[in-house]
């Protein structure tokens, strides 16, 4: 009876791993079909919306998809222009409106709380843990807010988020998977056709880690990936080469200046109040959670045991302070810039 009953258990364990994906897919599927009646409203309504909106219409009507302009049809190379093409992709399937604009943001949403679900149970093993961060997240208001807002928040952190699970892979798994570096590379790349040098933070947080910390160095050679490493910097290069050759000042003024000049000139007032938001966008929504798994913890006297994170908590504790650190300097500071940590 014990042998016939250690058989039967990988078969329990695997039906439990399937009910729990099926209960992530419905969670995702629910996600979408409560947040859309709120997408389709142009009452949530950021400021910067407008250039995203209004630049894909300009797009679709010039067929100049490379250049993104204002809606006075000059020349705004401040972001790249991967966050326009969602929004083409969108008005060119839906028409031009506020839900064309927005349909892949909300998609992008519901992709990040999968990728989410995978991450957690890659660096725990757990799935009911992991199913718990997707709950904790699709709760989240700052991530619910940005998920019907048109603006590069959506796709940075999904691209930054595959490009840490490639990153999760390469240096805690067992076993190789050949996948993992193009995850880690092309979704960093990705992240730069997003938003640009903020996109960087996932391979920084990764090799800093690693020159600091010998325990990160196990899989150290599965970090250099040839193939991957030279597509990705391809794609991520190839629309800054075009602009060099064809709008040299524009993308020195604009897009240098926004991300390298301004950050420059920042005073320590404006630091503190953007580390003060990030905080606060990181722990208030938690506050409700953190009751739950003290009150639990309390309850069947079981400690939360961060160890079995092993290296990785380096990682996740890692990636959150460097969130913080790369986005304070911000001229406007806004608690939103933590969504890539939540």
């Amino acid at each position: 009876a014990s042998t016939g009953h250690r058989a039967d258990m990988p078969q329990t364990l695997a039906a439990i791993a399937s009910s729990n994906r099926t209960i992530a897919a419905i969670f995702v599927v629910a996600f979408l079909v409560a947040i859309f009646p709120f997408a389709e409203s142009m009452i949530l309504h950021y400021p910067d919306e407008r250039h995203y909106s209004q630049g894909a219409a300009l797009m679709m009507e010039s067929g100049d998809y490379l250049t993104p302009r204002t809606g006075e049809d000059e020349v705004r190379l401040k972001k790249p222009p991967f966050a326009y093409w969602m929004s083409v992709a969108g008005m060119e399937i839906f028409g031009i409106g506020v839900i064309g604009s927005r349909i892949f943001w909300l998609l992008g949403a519901a992709a990040i709380l999968f990728v989410t679900y995978r991450m957690a149970k890659r660096l725990t093993g757990d799935d009911e843990i992991a199913l718990f961060s997707l709950a904790m997240l699709a709760g989240n208001f700052v991530f619910l807010r940005s998920a019907v807002t048109a603006i590069p928040d959506i796709p940075l952190t999904l691209f930054m988020l595959i490009a840490l699970y490639g990153f999760a892979g390469l240096l805690f798994a067992d076993e190789e998977d050949r996948w993992d570096a193009w995850l880690a590379y092309g979704g960093t790349a990705m992240a730069i056709l997003t938003k640009g040098i903020p996109a960087l933070a996932p391979p920084a947080c990764v090799f800093g880690l690693v020159i600091v910390f010998p325990s990160c160095r196990r899989h150290l050679r599965r970090l250099v990936a040839p193939l991957p490493n030279l597509f990705s910097a391809v794609l991520a290069g190839w629309w800054f080469v075009y602009q060099v050759l064809r709008s040299s000042s524009a993308l020195d003024n604009q897009f240098v200046g926004d991300q390298v000049r301004s950050k420059l000139e920042f005073s320590v007032l404006a630091v503190l109040d953007s580390v003060g938001l990030s905080l606060a966008g990181l722990l208030l929504p938690l506050i409700g959670w953190l009751f739950v798994i003290g009150a639990t913890a309390i309850s069947t006297r079981r400690l939360p045991d961060v160890r079995r994170l092993g290296a990785s908590a380096l990682l996740l504790s890692g990636w959150i302070a460097l969130n913080i650190a790369m986005f304070a300097p911000a001229i406007k500071p806004d608690h939103r810039y933590i969504i890539p940590s939540l």
